[in-house]
């Protein structure tokens, strides 16, 4: 992992890195120790907040942290870290910098957000009666952990086709009605306006 020594200021302005940050981040250290990129600039926007509150609160106290946020690296991959570090002071009480150590947990965290999913299927499962209810809070599970539309999720290839016929040769766009009927908007009977549009090369050859 990343070893640090950094100033308390919203750059994360470097004083120290070990070679680590290579690997975590795409970028060697003397680009950001000598300020030619900061540390903010690798980590989520919409962590930033976070990392710097939390951070600060625990100062405040003069407590050590440990934080869990995104970093996006300099060839654009998203990662999961944990950040654990503390603050430094003089004898007279004064931060003079920070000092931690940054982990790689994306391995960790993509097995934790797997086990949730299948968890709360299991739930799903549990708490039905009938195979329709069932199947309705499944897809609800996972389309709320995936952000997906469920129409994309029984059509996933097929943008401009309503009917398609399954391997007996029965047409599925019913039991999409029936998935849809409860979460849908009134005019919408799973209507291809809502599925995204992919491209022809990648759609999936007919049955």
């Amino acid at each position: 992992g990343m070893v640090y020594r950094c100033q308390n200021d919203k750059n994360w302005s470097l004083i120290f890195a070990n070679s680590a940050c290579l690997q975590l981040i795409g970028c060697p250290p003397e680009d950001l120790i000598s300020g030619k990129i900061h540390y903010v600039n690798f980590i989520h926007l919409d962590d930033r907040d976070h990392v710097w509150g939390n951070v600060q609160k625990a100062l405040n106290k003069k407590e050590p942290f440990t934080l869990h946020y995104r970093l996006i690296t300099s060839n654009g991959q998203e990662k999961w870290v944990r950040e654990q570090g503390r603050g430094i002071y003089s004898e007279q009480g004064v931060l003079l910098f920070l000092e931690g150590f940054i982990s790689d947990i994306t391995q960790q965290h993509n097995s934790e957000r797997h086990n949730k999913i299948l968890e709360d299927i299991s739930q799903a499962s549990l708490q039905a009666s009938h195979h329709e209810p069932m199947l309705n809070e499944v897809l609800k599970s996972v389309l709320n952990e995936f952000g997906c539309d469920r129409v994309w999720l029984i059509y996933p290839l097929y943008p401009r086709r309503k009917n398609i016929p399954d391997h007996q040769g029965n047409d599925p766009s019913g039991l999409a009605r029936r998935v849809c009927k409860n979460s849908c908007d009134a005019d919408h009977p799973c209507d291809e306006s809502r599925v995204p549009q992919r491209a022809e090369s990648q759609s999936r050859p007919p049955l």
